[in-house]
């Protein structure tokens, strides 16, 4: 096969469908499943915030993105760049160099060790992210929140957004694997256990993967580094299993700021100022509000409030058919 000489993105979509259609399987299967979920309605993202956010998120229509090295989850994108780096080039070191030979025997582990170093090394300083939550839809019945989110994420006057499944749609997750949506990892094993997989699915294809990348090696390794970042970022700790998350997450690897390849009109730069340190932020941006399903407004130390803060919100949305109620979680916030 001959393809042209141009970026990941491009040759990727010039294979054709079938060629497609496995290396998703190769890679995607585990993220796959879980879009899958949410897709057909058996669960949602929501998103915890505090009601003055809330409002700055339907004024502006667009979610804010922060800096890893700016939160509490900095040191999780190192723990996960440290097992992976172990993974590849210690434990599972020959098996690998075995798959890279039986695809081109000029090159081997050296050489996806050269590009990983490249393009891992320094993304806890590229990585912007929004925390979302993964609730589960109940027939007739109204969601109220999660206690311990409200209490974690939307304290004192808390709102959640509860999104439509059309949020899936935004970002690119096959190609545009630099800014994506994807479940959280909360299980080192279960993280073991989704990288075997993906060798043992690259090895059982050897023969397409030799007569797809044989003289696009670098594009091969490109393969394998970008799919290991999207599970870097989100690997987290499991004491915060009960969250649920899934991440938003903007994180160009080096060569997308070369090559240009992403495709990033939904996405805006700017800096603001937060407790005195200005920074600089990301906001993925959203043409209307009907990703929204409904939006609850949480537990608050001034529920004599509540009917004003609905107004306001109901004003914000106009015409847009979106069900908004309070939560009726028995917790009260005194302050």
């Amino acid at each position: 096969m001959n393809y042209p000489d141009t970026n990941f993105i491009d040759f990727i979509k010039s294979l054709n469908i079938k060629s497609q259609k496995i290396i998703a399987e190769i890679f995607l299967e585990d993220i796959a499943s879980k879009y899958k979920h949410v897709k057909n309605g058996e669960y949602s993202l929501s998103h915890y915030t505090s009601a003055e956010t809330a409002q700055t998120i339907l004024t502006d229509k667009r979610l804010l993105l922060r800096k890893v090295t700016c939160m509490n989850d900095y040191q999780e994108i190192i723990y996960g760049k440290n097992l992976t780096t172990k993974y590849l080039f210690n434990d599972n070191k020959d098996e690998i160099n075995s798959i890279i030979q039986s695809i081109n025997k000029n090159y081997n582990i050296d050489n996806l060790k050269k590009t990983f170093t490249d393009y891992i090394s320094d993304m806890e300083n590229r990585t912007y992210i929004c925390c979302f939550s993964e609730i589960k839809n109940e027939k007739n019945h109204s969601y109220n929140g999660d206690l311990s989110m409200w209490r974690g994420y939307a304290n004192t006057n808390g709102v959640m957004f509860k999104f439509k499944p059309s949020i899936l749609d935004s970002p690119e997750i096959i190609y545009n694997i630099s800014f994506s949506i994807s479940p959280v990892i909360y299980d080192e094993q279960y993280f073991i256990s989704i990288l075997n997989k993906i060798f043992k699915k690259i090895s059982d294809n050897i023969n397409l993967m030799k007569n797809i990348f044989k003289e696009h090696m670098d594009l091969f390794f490109e393969l394998i580094i970008r799919q290991l970042y999207h599970r870097i970022i989100c690997l987290k700790n499991k004491d915060f299993k009960e969250e649920k998350e899934w991440r938003l997450f903007y994180s160009p690897l080096k060569k997308d700021y070369v090559d240009n390849s992403l495709n990033t009109q939904s996405i805006d730069t700017e800096i603001k100022t937060f407790y005195g340190l200005p920074q600089k932020v990301h906001y993925m941006n959203f043409n209307n509000l009907d990703i929204l399903d409904s939006i609850i407004i949480g537990p608050t130390q001034y529920p004599e409030y509540i009917s004003t803060m609905i107004e306001a919100f109901q004003y914000l949305l106009k015409d847009n058919n979106i069900e908004i109620y309070p939560s009726t979680t028995p917790y009260r916030i005194i302050k």
